[in-house]
C-alpha cells in the first residue's frame, strides 16, 4: 500500500483508485466498447482494432446474446488457440486480441 507524506513525517494509507466506466447498457456492444474507449481517450485506431477483435471473437462463437459470451475464460482460450492454430498469428497479434476481448 503506498503512503502519503503529511505534516511532519506522518503517513497514512493511500487507497488505490480504481477507474470504472460504466457503459450504457442501452447501446449495443461494439457502440459500448466505443463508448468506453472514448472515455478512457483511446486512440481512434485502437478502438477501431479492439472494436474489429471483439467482432471477430463474437462471430467465431457464433454468439446471439450477450448471455452466450459467459463464461469467458474458456472461450477466450479456445478463441486464441484458434488464431495460433488454424490463422497463424504472431504471439503479438494473440496479445492483442486477448486484450481486446478481456477488457
Amino acid at each position: 500500500m503506498r503512503h502519503h507524506k503529511i505534516m511532519q513525517g506522518f503517513s497514512t494509507p493511500v487507497a488505490a483508485i480504481v477507474e470504472t466506466v460504466v457503459p450504457n447498457p442501452k447501446l449495443k456492444l461494439l457502440d459500448q466498447i466505443r463508448e468506453v474507449m472514448r472515455l478512457k481517450h483511446y486512440s481512434l485506431r485502437t478502438e477501431q482494432t479492439y472494436g474489429d477483435w471483439v467482432r471477430r471473437y463474437v462471430q467465431f462463437h457464433r454468439m446471439r446474446a450477450r448471455a452466450e459470451m459467459l463464461p469467458a475464460e474458456p472461450k477466450i482460450e479456445a478463441f486464441l488457440s484458434e488464431l495460433g492454430v488454424k490463422g497463424q498469428v504472431a504471439v503479438s497479434t494473440q496479445n492483442q486480441a486477448f486484450g481486446a476481448v478481456e477488457s
